[in-house]
């Protein structure tokens, strides 16, 4: 065998190294060449998070926001005189409540006027209050009334025994009475008493029995009979209209 034929047989047993180097491709060659390049492209791994892009960013639904109120240390000037009072800030059932009672005071209105007289805590809310609601009304607190809007006489109205009356009157309150007492609601005015209904102030505003003169004056409308006591009280009752019992 000659020395060619043994280095093309080394040549060829060795891969043919220098026939692949020096060999000029194929079109068959460049075809599966593009084909693999674009196959590697499809599987490249999409970018990391550090790695600038050129996508356009995705946008997002922003949740709606919560509203808070704003607290504010501004008081208003009834919650501030009952925040000074030490009463702390009023409900406003509370508020509602204390601004019912300014009308009525303000009409004179005895029922409503007693009511607070009668209820010592009611009576203080409202001496804070009512230099704020209705100023005008602040005389008014602390004091009973009668029905005609004008201050009790002193001394009224008193628990009293029914002995003690005109025996007229009282003869109107026979089988009428519990324990024989009666209140005296002014100078001979006088209603039964409750023992279940202690509050003497309240019944300032119910019927009554006595006096002409004085029912006629200071308890109008509160329905009861009248004694003529005296030659004035006659003619004062007999001028507004109403009829008396006959008197001594």
């Amino acid at each position: 065998m000659s020395v060619a034929l043994i280095l093309a047989a080394g040549l060829n047993a060795c891969g043919g190294g220098d026939d692949d180097i020096l060999t000029e491709p194929t079109a068959t060659d460049v075809a599966t060449d593009v084909a693999t390049t674009r196959a590697t492209a499809n599987t490249v791994a999409p970018a990391t998070a550090g790695a600038l892009t050129t996508e356009s960013p995705r946008r997002t639904t922003t949740p709606p926001r919560t509203t808070v109120p704003r607290s504010t240390t501004t008081l208003d000037a009834l919650t501030a005189a009952f925040v000074s009072a030490g009463y702390g800030i009023p409900t406003d059932e509370a508020r509602d409540a204390m601004e019912e009672f300014c009308p009525h005071f303000s009409g004179k209105d005895a029922e409503w006027i007693n009511r607070a007289f009668s209820n010592p805590d009611t009576s203080a809310r409202l001496a804070v209050a009512f230099p704020v609601l209705c100023p005008d009304n602040v005389a008014l607190l602390g004091i009973a009334v009668m029905p005609n809007g004008d201050p009790v006489f002193p001394d009224y109205p008193a628990l009293v025994d029914v002995s003690t009356i005109d025996e007229r009157v009282a003869n109107w309150f026979k089988g009428k009475l519990i324990e024989g007492q009666v209140v005296a609601l002014a100078p001979g005015v006088y209603t039964p008493y409750n023992p279940n209904v202690p509050d003497l102030v309240s019944y300032l505003t119910g019927p009554n029995d006595g006096d002409c003169a004085m029912r006629s004056e200071y308890f109008p409308g509160t329905g009861g009979r009248l004694l003529d006591r005296s030659e004035i009280g006659t003619y004062l009752c007999r001028r507004r209209g109403l009829r008396c019992a006959p008197g001594s």
